[in-house]
């Protein structure tokens, strides 16, 4: 018995000791999530439309982050990060002339973002900002519906598959904030970022590059956060 007391003693002051830590220490690491939504996505061609098809244009990601409060600069730090991420957008395309025809595809493709953010901690507010490298990791993917209306008759037609590489690496800014509590050990934090591409999705055959679309997009991000 005595030494099961014990055993929950020493672990009770570990953790008083982490969140002590979690109050005082200027360095941390940061393990997190995020589910976002296309928002501001361009496309090459004119006659491409954003599409208002929800899971066509949802973001998924997490990954790890390492920030560093600045001890001479209150308030102020750097965070480095890298996130997986799962990326999907959707177009619309329409004509019409003797015949109606509407075209909806959805491309996908994963990548690794490594963004280097300044951040500014307001109480339990931090904004953050600043560029980040996304390398893409899958090539990418295409599925496409097209309804074709003539008269009184509808037809569709539905194709799938992997239609090129992507150039890499592509260059963007995110910024955003996020609310932090204090949980003991470690703090939690939640809160939303906007992120947008420098250029757009591509790829390059010998001298023929065709572009795709320029992703942006809103992600809700939440998390913990471990200082050392």
């Amino acid at each position: 018995m005595k030494k099961i007391i014990t055993t929950l003693l020493l672990a009770a002051s570990a953790i008083s000791l982490a969140g002590a830590k979690s109050r005082n220490s200027s360095m941390a690491v940061i393990a997190h999530g995020t589910i976002g939504y296309n928002l501001g996505t361009s496309f090459d061609s004119d006659k491409a439309s954003a599409d208002g098809n929800f899971g066509g244009n949802m973001l998924f990601g997490g990954g790890l982050g390492f920030n560093y409060g600045i001890p001479a600069l209150s308030g102020l730090g750097v965070q480095a990060e890298v996130n997986y991420k799962l990326n999907s957008v959707s177009t619309k395309s329409e004509a019409a002339f003797v015949v109606s025809n509407t075209t909806v595809k959805t491309y996908s493709y994963s990548s690794i973002d490594v963004p280097l953010l300044a951040t500014l901690s307001i109480g339990n507010f931090q904004l953050l900002a600043g560029p980040y490298i996304s390398f893409p990791v899958s090539d990418l993917s295409r599925k496409s519906k097209s309804t074709t209306t003539a008269g009184s008759t509808t037809s569709s037609t539905d194709s799938d598959g992997t239609i090129s590489a992507i150039d890499s690496p592509i260059f963007g800014l995110t910024f955003g904030g996020s609310w932090t509590k204090d949980l003991g050990a470690v703090n939690g934090f939640i809160g939303a970022r906007y992120s947008l591409d420098f250029s757009p999705v591509s790829y390059t055959n010998k001298d023929t590059t065709t572009k795709y679309f320029t992703r942006r997009g809103l992600d809700i991000d939440a998390g913990i956060k471990f200082y050392l």
